[in-house]
């Protein structure tokens, strides 16, 4: 059975492919930036309040939601199987 993640947006994401969950705040810019540098950002609105780090096939990428890393966190949680689920709640 393949568990997913919904992140809002009509977006849903394969959670074997989740690196971490983040909020857009902070030291998390950083993050960002690189990722803009490398044009490897979807989905990105004005309402962003976090970010998935994606596995894409040996290129990492970030997709940004406008629901909060807590919330995505609880919902990865409540559907994870097994294994420990990183992120980090904002």
């Amino acid at each position: 059975m393949k568990v997913c993640l919904h992140i809002g947006s009509d977006i849903i994401l394969p959670s074997a492919d989740i690196i971490g969950i983040f909020s857009s705040t902070g030291d998390n810019c950083g993050i960002i930036e690189i990722y803009r540098k490398n044009f490897r950002l979807k989905n990105i609105s004005q309402e962003n309040k976090s970010f998935v780090l994606c596995a894409g096939r040996g290129r990492p990428y970030i997709n940004f939601s406008v629901i909060s890393a807590k919330n995505l966190i609880k919902r990865a949680q409540a559907y994870n199987t097994g294994g420990t689920f990183y992120g980090q709640q904002g």
